[in-house]
């Protein structure tokens, strides 16, 4: 294999794998699971739970934008809101058409001011926030076993939120930045954000209101199939299980986590309904945080937007296929 072939190979790979995974997880569940019992608990939905839940999504969005501001101040990159909002709605709509790479590139080209500007400054507050993001998920489930009485889960889930912030303080070392390569805007970005603490923690607490409407979402999507109502125990179950199953959906083993993230919380909230039910929840959480938002976001940008930045994605735009790499590694953080 010459050269020049190596890297279309590799990539061709990267991309079967998502779509393997998606098959293969999709079809152990269809195999385990009573598929007329899946389609009752969606038939019977109940809708005010299920109009609570889209409500706290779109909610969510806009979270998401003053959240990216954050990120951005913290590394020195400072935008408007409403531009912060466009991006956010890119990235919605990208994560749907281009599941395996769309995102963050995709919201860096938003963001940037001119057709000239270095995309890796912008790609680099967007892995910041995905460092944030992974953080507060931990965090989140940390304090739901914690809750639910599982000291050791609670403690190795603690331990494990404390690896972003170490990272950040490793990347401000030159001699570290010096050797990444492709995650070189990581570095710079860890560096920028140590300087701007105030929009840092900011940004950490955006993070943690908007992982914590998630968990919400999830119990009232329960609660819409018929599952227990929301109370104490069922929100701790729920705060426990979900950032699991979201770190387990952003793994790049399925398209969208679509799958992968199904089985996990079919397995990780058993104790509050049946399979059935849980897939159903599962399903709905997927409708809910990927179509919606990806809905609305083709919405606001309008359909000559989104093809355009299809096209600028596809080609690796001016950044070469190092950026649109990086950025797929931002989404799997």
């Amino acid at each position: 294999m010459t050269a020049a072939r190596a890297p279309a190979h590799r990539g061709r790979r990267r991309a079967l794998l998502p779509l393997v995974g998606l098959t293969l997880a999709v079809g152990l569940l269809l195999h385990h699971l009573d598929l007329s019992a899946v389609g009752r608990a969606l038939a019977g939905v109940d809708p005010q739970p299920l109009t609570a839940a889209a409500a706290l999504v779109t909610l969510g969005l806009g979270l998401a934008s003053m959240r990216l501001a954050a990120y951005l101040r913290a590394a020195d990159q400072p935008r408007a809101l409403r531009r912060c909002a466009q991006a956010v709605c890119a990235g919605c709509v990208l994560n749907v058409v281009l599941p395996a790479r769309g995102g963050d590139l995709a919201k860096a080209l938003m963001l940037r001011r001119r057709g000239d500007e270095p995309l890796t400054p912008l790609i680099g507050a967007a892995l910041l926030e995905r460092l944030g993001d992974l953080q507060l998920l931990l965090l989140i489930g940390a304090a739901g076993a914690f809750a639910l009485g599982r000291p050791r889960q609670a403690a190795l889930v603690g331990a494990a939120a404390l690896a972003p912030p170490l990272v950040l303080l490793v990347l401000r070392s030159d001699a570290v930045a010096r050797r990444l390569g492709r995650l070189r805007p990581l570095a710079d970005a860890a560096a920028g954000s140590l300087r701007r603490p105030h929009q840092l923690l900011l940004g950490l607490a955006l993070s943690g209101l908007f992982w914590l409407l998630l968990v919400i979402v999830v119990a009232l999507l329960l609660r819409a199939c018929g599952g227990p109502p929301l109370d104490d125990a069922t929100l701790q179950h729920v705060a426990a299980a979900t950032p699991l199953a979201i770190l387990i959906g952003t793994l790049p083993l399925s398209i969208a986590g679509i799958g992968t993230r199904d089985a996990a919380f079919v397995a990780l909230l058993a104790p509050l309904a049946t399979a059935e039910v849980l897939a159903a929840v599962a399903l709905l959480y997927t409708v809910l945080t990927y179509a919606l938002p990806a809905l609305i976001g083709a919405a606001a940008l309008g359909a000559g937007e989104v093809r355009a930045l299809r096209r600028r994605l596809r080609r690796g735009d001016a950044t070469g296929e190092g950026a649109v790499d990086g950025a797929g590694a931002a989404r799997s953080s």
